[in-house]
């Protein structure tokens, strides 16, 4: 019995060792950008992709509520019931705030850098001064 247990343990360990040198190697890999893993933006490969998805997700997101927004505005055109004519004002004017945004297309754009305006100032928050431990 001793002996089975002692296979076991050897082969858990095996796998254990084996899974984490196998994933710390593939983040290594991917995260680290001097190994040349980037895009044609410099961004690291982690991130391919990642724009699309967001974007679908959002417009997944906003088409969720904007279905449930009609319906809630449908059944307020229905019951009219008292101080009902404000709340379908206020549900009529968000899906129409979500229909818009819909019609603008993607959340996240990637731009080149000569559609940047000319004359923009970046603040990296460097000249600002440390928070922390005043003592030395």
């Amino acid at each position: 019995m001793f002996r089975w247990l002692s296979i076991l343990g050897a082969l858990l360990l095996a796998v254990f060792i084996g899974g984490v040198f196998y994933f710390s190697h593939r983040e290594s890999a991917v995260w680290n950008e001097g190994a040349g893993n980037t895009d044609d933006r410099g961004m690291p490969a982690v991130f391919d992709g990642f724009v699309e998805r967001w974007n679908r997700s959002v417009e997944r997101e906003l088409l969720r509520e904007l279905a449930g927004g009609e319906q809630q505005k449908e059944l307020l055109a229905v019951s009219r019931g008292e101080g009902d004519g404000r709340r379908l004002a206020e549900r009529a004017r968000s899906v129409e705030r979500l229909r818009r945004r819909l019609e603008q297309g993607d959340h996240i754009r990637m731009l080149p850098l000569e559609k940047m305006p000319p004359g923009l100032e970046w603040h990296t928050g460097m000249e600002e001064p440390e928070i922390g431990d005043p003592a030395p």
